[in-house]
């Protein structure tokens, strides 16, 4: 109820980002967040993870509220049924904004809840015996949360065929599900870190990049299998670039010690995780962006390689044919 300053009303919002530890999702959350002080007319309070990246969030108008990641499923409905609800009372929340794919129980106050688990509207995608216990957990515990999605909520997703998926699979109704695609401050990153080269050097081998940390449903491991039998179909040397580390998932650990089996003259070559000020430089190395990914609800990785203009090959699913076009 507070009065208009210049036609817009001031709005105090709790932002919940505990879930954005890695990858796509935390560099959508640092960048969104550190965006937050350019809108003074508006006060924000932030639950964020106590990681580095996050040090430098700051402002007159933000308030940040910094906790150790929660490890376990337990510890992570605590913190949606309990702490934050708490926080949007003790704070006077407006809104809340949910970052972490969860759905908040009764936040006592307007909520959007940003979700970009594609698993949890395609369970069909993998067997029991590719995930994880622990995941399937997660993935389940997720889908029951949002068919019983409070009516003080609406989910925000980041393509058109993400909002098809929530409605039909998880029975919400189409008025609840807003598509916002992170698209403008993305873009803007790119380009304010990373200049494309205009010709990458003739006398290396071609080089593919597949820049991803490593998900089951990224179907990594085909790579060293495309890459092997790829000398049957031209004489031209290349290689294949990939982001991982072995302590990403039991199966990253797998695939690494085949990769290594090869040797020296194996054609994929891990790089391990890219710190983001080495980004444009990974891909100025490349020749061709790669991607067999199965599952996706956006992939910030598709507009670097087009930014850098590198021809790209991915999975024809609905997600990549959407999102790329008649590129």
């Amino acid at each position: 109820h507070a009065p208009q300053i210049n036609g817009v009303t001031p709005v105090r919002f709790v932002i919940e980002a505990m879930g954005l530890t890695d990858s796509g999702g935390k560099r959508i959350g640092v960048d969104l967040l550190s965006h937050l002080s350019a809108h003074p007319r508006h006060d924000f309070v932030l639950l964020i993870p106590d990681l580095p990246e996050y040090g430098q969030i700051e402002g007159a108008n933000i308030k940040a509220i910094r906790r150790p990641v929660p490890k376990a499923l337990w510890a992570r409905h605590w913190l949606l049924s309990r702490t934050v609800p708490q926080i949007c009372r003790r704070e006077y929340a407006d809104a809340l904004l949910g970052l972490g794919n969860f759905v908040p129980r009764n936040p006592n106050c307007p909520a959007a809840v940003l979700l970009q688990n594609a698993h949890l509207v395609n369970p069909e995608l993998f067997g029991g015996t590719q995930l994880r216990l622990r995941e399937l957990l997660i993935h389940a515990y997720g889908r029951y949360h949002y068919r019983h999605l409070p009516a003080a909520i609406c989910v925000v997703v980041q393509t058109e065929v993400m909002k098809e998926r929530v409605c039909a699979r998880l029975g919400i109704d189409s008025r609840r599900v807003l598509v916002i695609p992170p698209g403008p401050l993305v873009e803007s990153k790119i380009s304010d870190t990373c200049a494309p080269d205009p010709a990458p050097a003739a006398s290396r081998a071609f080089t593919f990049l597949c820049m991803s940390r490593y998900y089951v449903h990224k179907n990594i491991e085909i790579l060293a299998a495309a890459m092997t039998r790829l000398p049957l179909y031209t004489k031209i040397a290349a290689q294949c670039l990939i982001t991982i580390s072995a302590d990403q998932h039991p199966r990253a650990a797998a695939l690494l010690k085949t990769i290594s089996c090869g040797g020296v003259a194996n054609p994929v070559v891990n790089l391990g995780p890219i710190d983001p000020a080495r980004i444009g430089d990974v891909y100025r190395s490349a020749d061709a962006y790669i991607l067999p990914t199965l599952l996706e609800t956006y992939s910030l990785t598709y507009d670097e390689a087009m930014h850098f203009g590198l021809p790209i090959a991915t999975s024809a699913r609905d997600f990549a044919q959407q999102r790329l076009g008649d590129a």
